[in-house]
C-alpha cells in the first residue's frame, strides 16, 4: 500500500514518484529545471531509461524509483522547501546530508551536491586545524561511542561507502581515521562490514588501521624519549613521564587514535603530579610535532592522493558556486 507524503502531494503536481511504499506528487516542470536526468527522463523522448514508467496513479503518471523511501523524501523536500536544507552554518542531520548527497549525486542536482557535501567537509576536514576544531564547525552531530560493542561504527562505515560512491575523495583520510578509531572487532561485526563495504575497501581499511595504531604510539614516544639534560628535576620528571608510558601501555596503548590517544587532560595531570615548567612545554611541542607529522602522512595510509591532490579536488568541487 502506497503512502502519500502529504508535505509533497500537490494536487496540482503532473507526476507521481514512487520510492519504496511512499508516494509523492510532483511537477514535472520543478524537477526539469532542476535536474538534467529528470529533464531527460521526463521528456518525450528521454535518452536514459533507468527508471520504470507506464503505470498512472489518481490520472497523473507514475515513476518508480529505486531509491531508499527516506533518501527520496530529504531529497525531494530539499528541491521544495528552501528552508529544509539550507548552507552552512544551519544545521542539519547526517542522515539528511547523506541521502541529499547520494540522490542529488545520482540525478544531478549540482547545487544540492555542493550543499551537502559542504555540510559534510565541516565535519571530515582536510587540515589538522580544521579536525581539531570540528566539533564547533560541524552542522550535525559527531558524538560516536568507540568504544567495543558500540554501534556506531556503522554511522562511520555509512559515510565512507557513500563518500567513496560519490567521489568525494577528499574527505576519505578524516572519514578512514574516523572508521578505524572504533574498536576493531566492533567493526568486523557489523552489518555494514559484510553487506555494505566492498572487498578492496575492506582491505584497505585493515591495512589502514594496522597502521593507524603504529601511528598511536608514534605520537607518544615523548613519554620515552631522554630526559632534558637542563631539567632541575630530571629524576622527578623522568619517574612521571614513566609513570604514563606504564597506563599507556596497560590501558590506552591499543586505541587507534594518535590525535586523540593523549589530551589536555593528560598534560594537566603532568603538571599537577609535579613536572617542571621547563620540560613541560618541550613534550608538548614534541607530541604537537608528531600530529602534525601524522596528519601529512594520512592520505599515504589509507592509500590516497597526496593532500595537495586532494585539496585540489575539494577546491574544484566546492569553489564552483557559493554556497
Amino acid at each position: 500500500m502506497l503512502e502519500r507524503v502529504p508535505e509533497l502531494w500537490f494536487e496540482d503536481g503532473s507526476t507521481v514518484f514512487q520510492a519504496s511504499h511512499l508516494a509523492f506528487r510532483l511537477h514535472a516542470s520543478v524537477l526539469s529545471a532542476r535536474s538534467s536526468v529528470f529533464s531527460d527522463i521526463l521528456s518525450p523522448n528521454p535518452r536514459l531509461a533507468p527508471i520504470e514508467k507506464g503505470l498512472y496513479l489518481d490520472g497523473s503518471p507514475l515513476i518508480t524509483l529505486h531509491d531508499p523511501a527516506e533518501d527520496a523524501q530529504c531529497f525531494f523536500l530539499a528541491i521544495y522547501d528552501s528552508g529544509y536544507f539550507e548552507r552552512p552554518p544551519a544545521r542539519s542531520t547526517l542522515i539528511v546530508i547523506l541521502a541529499i548527497l547520494r540522490l542529488s549525486t545520482k540525478y544531478e542536482v549540482h547545487y544540492l551536491r555542493q550543499r551537502a557535501l559542504h555540510h559534510l567537509y565541516l565535519g571530515y576536514p582536510d587540515t589538522l586545524d580544521g579536525w581539531d576544531n570540528r566539533f564547533n564547525l560541524a552542522t550535525f552531530s559527531l558524538d560516536r561511542n568507540f568504544g567495543p560493542y558500540s554501534n556506531t561504527p556503522g554511522e562511520s562505515l555509512a559515510i565512507f561507502e557513500t563518500c567513496e560512491k560519490v567521489q568525494a575523495k577528499w574527505m576519505l583520510p578524516a572519514i578512514l581515521y574516523e572508521c578505524c578509531r572504533h574498536d576493531l572487532q566492533t567493526i568486523l561485526d557489523h552489518p555494514r562490514w559484510e553487506h555494505g563495504i566492498e572487498a578492496q575497501h575492506k582491505k584497505t581499511l585493515l591495512i589502514g588501521y594496522v597502521r593507524q595504531l603504529e601511528a598511536s604510539r608514534e605520537v607518544l614516544k615523548f613519554l620515552t624519549c631522554p630526559s632534558l639534560a637542563s631539567c632541575p628535576q630530571r629524576g622527578r620528571c623522568s619517574e612521571i613521564r614513566g609513570k604514563h608510558a606504564h597506563a599507556m601501555n596497560t590501558d590506552r596503548w591499543s586505541f587507534s587514535d594518535p590525535l586523540g590517544i593523549w589530551d589536555d587532560g593528560d598534560w594537566e595531570s603532568m603538571l599537577h603530579e609535579g613536572m617542571c615548567e621547563l620540560c613541560l612545554p618541550v613534550y608538548q611541542a614534541m607530541h604537537d610535532d608528531s600530529k602534525v607529522v601524522f596528519w601529512a602522512r594520512l592520505p599515504e595510509i589509507y592509500c590516497l592522493p597526496s593532500w595537495s591532490d586532494l585539496q585540489a579536488m575539494k577546491n574544484t568541487e566546492l569553489g564552483i558556486v557559493d554556497l
